[in-house]
Order: C-alpha cells, then structure tokens, then sequence
C-alpha cells in the first residue's frame, strides 16, 4: 500500500563524457586561480622583505628575495596561461555540445520537412486543385438550375413591365387637375312649344299691322 502512494522517482539527468569533461576543467581552473591567490601572497611578502633587508644595509639578502619574487612572478603568469588555456577549452567543448544540439534540431526539422513533403506532394496538390475546381463548378451548375434562369424573351417582358410600372407610378404622383362647375345643358324647345308660345301670344291689331307697313321699306 505504502509502495503505490509513494511518489515515482524522478529520473537522474544523464551526465555525458562532454559534460564530465567540462566540469573537470572547470575543477581544475578553480584551483589554479586559488593557487594564484596564495602566488600573490608569497610575492607580496618578499616585497616586503625585500624594502626590510635594504633598510638593515643587507643588499645580499634583498637580492635573493628579490630572486624568490621574480620566480614567483614566473609562476603566476604561467598559472595565467594555464588559466586562459582551461578557459578556452571549457568555451570550445560547450560550443561544440551547442553546435551539435543546433545539428541534432536541423536534421529533426529536415527529417519532418521531408515527411511533410511527401504527404504534401505535387500530383497530390495538383488533384486537390482540380477536385476543387470541379466542386465550385458543379456547385454553379446546381444554383443554375435551382434559380432557373431567364430566356431573352423573359428579359424582356420583364423589361415592358418595369417601363408600365415605372409610367403608373409617375401618373400617380403628379397633382390631380382642379375641378370646374358642371355646365347647364342647353334646352331646345321643340316644334309643340313654338306652336303653343305662339297661340298665347295676342293677335295683332290694326295699328300694329299698319306700323309694320309704315317701317317695311317702299320697293322703288
């Protein structure tokens, strides 16, 4: 029970001979600087004793720590070129581990780059282009036949209806003309009328005949 509620080990990071290498020379490069460290002491103290041994007239003295110091000069610049060398090489073996992490990622990507294609090929392209093109057409023709399209006769009849349309419509829109007063009709009277108004009208007498014989004109 205690074995499956425990946490799973964590896998230990694999340590290569690179990496074992780099870390050596890192070791390595630590203790040539601490050697420095203790080279400079040294120097320094023979400087010292050096200034002393003048002061006490001892020059013989001061020569030979003057030697001491000189040789430990010698061996502090060498640890400076051990130094400098450890450093390069610590720099060249990391590039190298980058340089081929770089290389390992290129060919992955080319490796994928060349399954790709061949999923992806040209005759592959070309019949997805030509399935595609004759979907969209047979998707015109279809939408043809569903809208059913008009003949040039149909075109036209549609046109005259628009024109009739178009003509009504501008009718309705103009001002309606105003109205004027409706006319009497004109009364003829008839030939029974003229006979009856002439009956009741007087008769003429003897002045009046002989005034219409006075004004008629006498013939010459």
């Amino acid at each position: 029970m205690g074995s499956l509620l425990s946490k799973p080990k964590k896998p230990k990071n694999r340590i290569t001979a690179h990496d074992q290498a780099v870390l050596d020379l890192k070791v390595q490069r630590d203790k040539l600087r601490q050697y420095q460290k203790k080279i400079e002491v040294v120097i320094q103290r023979e400087d010292e004793v050096v200034r002393e041994l003048l002061q006490q007239k001892r020059k013989d003295r001061a020569l030979v720590a003057l030697k001491k110091k000189k040789y430990q000069q010698h061996l502090l610049s060498k640890a400076d070129a051990m130094i400098e060398n450890v450093e390069k090489m610590v720099d060249s073996i990391e590039f190298a581990q980058l340089e081929t992490k770089v290389l390992d990622g290129l060919q992955a990507g080319n490796e994928a780059l060349k399954s790709i294609q061949q999923e992806l090929s040209v005759e592959k392209i070309e019949q997805l282009l030509a399935d595609t093109a004759d979907a969209i057409q047979q998707q015109q023709e279809i939408e043809a036949l569903l809208s059913g399209k008009l003949s040039a006769d149909d075109d036209a009849d549609v046109l005259s209806q628009l024109a009739q349309l178009e003509a009504e419509s501008l009718e309705e829109s103009l001002p309606a003309p105003p109205q004027s007063a409706p006319l009497k009709e004109a009364i003829t009277p008839s030939s029974k009328d003229v006979e009856e108004s002439a009956a009741d009208e007087p008769a003429p007498t003897v002045a009046t005949k002989s005034r219409k014989a006075v004004a008629q004109p006498v013939a010459a």
